[in-house]
C-alpha cells in the first residue's frame, strides 16, 4: 500500500481497522489545519503516503486517549512541522477561497 501514489479510503480503513466515519472525522479535522488533505477522484478519496501516515498517527494517538483535536494538532507539528508557515498560508488561502465561494 505504501508504495502506491494513490491510496483509497477502503485501503486505509482495512489497514487501520477504522470505520468510514472515523476516517471522515480525521480527514475533516486535518483539512481544518492544513487546507488540502486528500483529493477526490471519481467520488473516492485518494491519499498519498504522507496523508496515510497522518491518519495512522492520529488513530494511534486517539487509542492512547488523545482527543481528536489534540491528535491532529500533534500530527501537524510532526508531519508538517518544518513547513508550518506554508501550512498556515495554505489553510488561510483555502479559507479565503471557501468564503469567496459562499458569497
Amino acid at each position: 500500500m505504501w508504495h502506491r501514489e494513490n491510496i483509497l479510503t477502503a485501503d486505509v480503513r482495512a489497514a487501520f481497522n477504522l470505520t468510514e466515519g472515523q476516517v471522515r472525522s480525521i480527514v475533516m479535522a486535518m483539512r481544518k489545519r492544513v487546507g488540502i488533505f486528500t483529493t477526490k477522484v471519481g467520488g473516492d478519496l485518494r491519499y498519498n503516503a504522507r496523508e496515510v501516515s497522518v491518519v495512522e498517527f492520529v488513530r494511534t494517538r486517539m487509542n492512547e486517549n488523545y482527543l481528536l483535536d489534540d491528535a491532529c494538532d500533534l500530527a501537524v507539528l510532526t508531519h508538517y512541522g518544518k513547513d508550518e508557515n506554508d501550512v498556515i498560508k495554505q489553510y488561510l488561502l483555502s479559507e479565503l477561497q471557501r468564503i469567496e465561494g459562499v458569497e
